[in-house]
C-alpha cells in the first residue's frame, strides 16, 4: 500500500504523525524551491535549499520512527503546530 492510499490515511490523523506530514509537505516545499532556483541558474541557492530539505526528511523519519525523539523535536520547537505564522520553525 502506498502512502497515500485510503488503509493510511488515518494515521496522519493522530497528532505525532501530523508533525510529520508536515515536515513532508515542507520537503515537498523545498524541493519546489530547489527546481526554480535551479531555473534561474542560481545553483548555490539551490545547494543550500537541497541540504535544508535532505535535513528536514532525515528529521521526519526519525521522528516518525522514535516517539521519544517526537516529543524532543515538540518540544524544542513549540509554534510547529501553528501553520502560516513565521516564527513557525524558529526555537
Amino acid at each position: 500500500m502506498g502512502p497515500f492510499s485510503r488503509r493510511s490515511a488515518p494515521v496522519a490523523k493522530r497528532p505525532e504523525h501530523q508533525v510529520v506530514v508536515e515536515l513532508c509537505l515542507v520537503v515537498a516545499n523545498g524541493l519546489h524551491g530547489v527546481t526554480s532556483q535551479l531555473v534561474r541558474r542560481r545553483v548555490v541557492d539551490a545547494y543550500a535549499l537541497t541540504r535544508k530539505a535532505i535535513e528536514v526528511v532525515g528529521v521526519a523519519r526519525r521522528a516518525s520512527e522514535s516517539r521519544e525523539l517526537l516529543q524532543t523535536f515538540l518540544a524544542a520547537y513549540p509554534n510547529v503546530s501553528r501553520q502560516g505564522d513565521p516564527t513557525q520553525y524558529r526555537r
